[in-house]
């Protein structure tokens, strides 16, 4: 915290810097109207983050800078709408996100005044500048944790892109515990030359945890359709019939959103036999996820359709080790699939349905038997 009290004229100053200089940038940031619930940064201040050392010295400069934004973030209250921050306040999270949070909590120790600020912020990048830039960001892009660094991804992405492709070989080999989504990501939105940028999604979608593998599958449909879908059906065609994760924990169902997306013939034949080989606990999961776009219901629809007769009960009574909070009805102690089949249906259709855990066979009959009239009236508009 900065206890120095700026001009309070100052906040109104126009900013002087000449044009497509790092001071221009974060003049403009004045203009923000920018709102975020996740930390994603909008054009305007990762135009200057992927500038990485460059705009450091700027950064520093302007971390006393009381200038007002439109520039919001939603904390954890959701309602709570947050404040706007100054270009000071913005200044400071680019050179935090740069650094570090070690490197940046030292900057803070005894609430040190503006200058005081600026002098460990300047201290600290006159190290780092001698370790060099490409290395400094090398060595912390994959932090202690589960998350990579993004800030030091992004600027990886645009001023060093051929340093992804051994991060990302690194997490895969030695940090499998880590979040890979947010390098798959960099990797696609990178200076890399399309084919390499192709080869390393290629690489982790063959990677033995599905997570690794969801994540690139996701980013390699933008890139190459076709080897996505090809890639895409051998997953689901190697899907376990038991997860080793309690049902609801496991990233099995996840592919559903790939399959949606995909709007492909294949790939909805590849889950569907995905989900018959599963078994109950499992199944159930697939069909829980199935109803996503609007473009997507009619696949859906037909999909959950075939299996409405399948009459295999789930007893989550059998073993509750195996069912946690996120298990697909959990509610329903004893369920077939082909009545949640049915509930699936009738959600997609928006059909005003209640169903309760104390609902007889007969109950369930009916909600079948409806929701097969509304599924033929749906087919028959198409």
């Amino acid at each position: 915290m900065i206890r120095s009290l700026p001009n309070p004229g100052a906040g109104l100053a126009p900013g002087l810097g000449k044009p497509g200089s790092v001071e221009s940038l974060i003049d403009q940031w004045v203009h923000l109207k920018a709102f975020s619930s996740f930390g994603e940064l909008p054009p305007a201040l990762r135009s200057v983050a992927e500038l990485g050392f460059d705009a450091v010295p700027d950064l520093i400069a302007h971390l006393d800078d009381p200038r007002l934004t439109g520039y919001r973030e939603q904390g954890w209250i959701s309602y709570f709408p947050g404040y706007p921050w100054t270009v000071g306040n913005l200044s400071s999270r680019l050179l935090s996100g740069l650094a570090g949070r070690t490197a940046s909590a030292e900057w803070r120790e005894g609430e040190p005044t503006a200058e005081e600020l600026k002098a460990r912020a300047s201290a600290w990048f006159e190290s780092a500048r001698r370790a060099g830039e490409r290395a400094y960001l090398v060595e912390r892009a994959l932090p202690p944790g589960d998350w990579p660094d993004p800030h030091v991804l992004l600027v990886l992405a645009k001023k060093f892109p051929e340093e992804l492709g051994p991060i990302y070989r690194r997490l895969l080999e030695e940090r499998q515990e880590m979040q890979s989504w947010p390098v798959a990501e960099s990797v696609a939105e990178s200076l890399l030359p399309s084919d390499e940028k192709v080869g390393l999604l290629v690489e982790a979608a063959g990677h033995g945890d599905l997570l690794h593998r969801f994540a690139s599958l996701g980013r390699l449909d933008a890139l190459d359709h076709g080897l996505f879908l090809r890639l895409l059906v051998r997953t689901l065609e190697e899907l376990p019939v038991t997860p080793q994760l309690p049902y609801g924990s496991g990233q099995e169902p996840s592919f559903v959103f790939l399959v949606q997306r995909s709007g492909d013939p294949a790939a909805w034949e590849a889950l569907r036999r995905a989900a018959l080989r599963a078994d109950v606990g499992l199944r159930m999961e697939y069909l829980e996820e199935v109803g996503g776009p609007e473009e997507a219901k009619d696949a859906a629809t037909d999909f959950l359709a075939g299996f409405l007769e399948d009459a295999e009960v789930r007893q989550v009574t059998e073993d509750p080790s195996l069912y946690d909070y996120r298990t697909a009805a959990r509610d329903f102690k004893r369920l077939e699939v082909r009545d949640l089949a049915a509930l699936r249906i009738a959600a997609i259709l928006g059909l005003d349905v209640e169903p309760r855990p104390d609902w007889s066979p007969r109950n369930w009959e009916g909600l079948r038997e409806e929701v097969l009239a509304s599924l033929m009236r749906d087919r028959s508009s198409r």
